[in-house]
């Protein structure tokens, strides 16, 4: 035999409604015989309480901060090296026209630079300037690279030229993906009054390149001295598409 408990009954809303007004009615008479002063004291507890409790906040901020190490920042933590000029000179190509090279290292082996402006100054013999030209390079990590001009007009003969590098924009992520275009069918030779250079340049991949810029640096027997630059772009090769070309 199971013995259920009984539930006890519930007061009826009327005995609550009751309850809540007697409340309200003691709660009042507690108020009515409570000396004015009570009310005083405590409206100035509630206005002083805020300035009190924001005094102390402050202070305890202070106090708290104060018992904490200093960290030292380091801004930057890791800066990449300049960038290296390994060798900076012009050529003349024809009367009036000469053209510059620089060769230009990135001495970092986790930080490439995907673009930087570069600026070859051609100078007189008294030093001052006589033509000014301006380009942009970038650098993959532990590379370097010649910048050329093939032709820049001059008035006159320079005595030198100077390289100036600026604006390197760094970045230390190393790209998945480094696209390398095959040159095919080299030759280079003598015809009847000029030096060429031929070739093929291949897209190797399947998707379109819409420029790519091909730059022949001709050097003597020694592999040392250069003699001469030139420089072609090929516009808008398609994929898999082999480009013919001739300097």
């Amino acid at each position: 035999m199971i013995n259920i408990p009984k539930i006890p009954k519930l007061p009826s809303r009327q005995e609550l409604e009751f309850k809540e007004k007697t409340l309200l009615i003691e709660i009042l008479d507690q108020f009515r015989t409570t000396h004015k002063l009570w009310y005083l004291l405590l409206v100035g507890a509630v206005i002083a309480a805020y300035p009190v409790s924001s005094y102390l906040t402050a202070r305890l901020r202070a106090v708290f901060i104060a018992r904490q190490p200093l960290l030292s920042v380091v801004e930057n933590p890791q800066r990449p090296t300049d960038l290296v000029v390994a060798s900076a000179d012009f050529l003349r190509v024809s009367p009036g026209v000469f053209s510059a090279y620089a060769n230009i290292a990135n001495p970092n082996s986790d930080w490439s630079v995907w673009s930087f402006d570069y600026k070859f100054v051609f100078r007189s013999a008294s030093g001052g300037p006589l033509h000014t030209i301006r380009g942009q390079s970038f650098l993959l990590p532990g590379s370097s690279r010649f910048v050329i001009e093939p032709a820049v007009p001059l008035s006159e003969t320079p005595a030198s030229v100077e390289i100036q590098v600026t604006s390197p924009r760094w970045t230390n992520r190393a790209n998945e993906f480094l696209p390398e275009f095959a040159v095919l069918q080299k030759r280079w030779g003598d015809t009847a009054d000029k030096f060429f250079v031929e070739g093929v340049v291949k897209n190797p991949y399947s998707f379109l390149v819409k420029k790519v810029a091909v730059e022949v640096i001709i050097f003597d027997e020694t592999n040392k001295q250069v003699l001469a630059v030139s420089r072609t772009v090929v516009d808008d090769l398609k994929s898999f598409e082999e480009r013919y070309f001739r300097m």
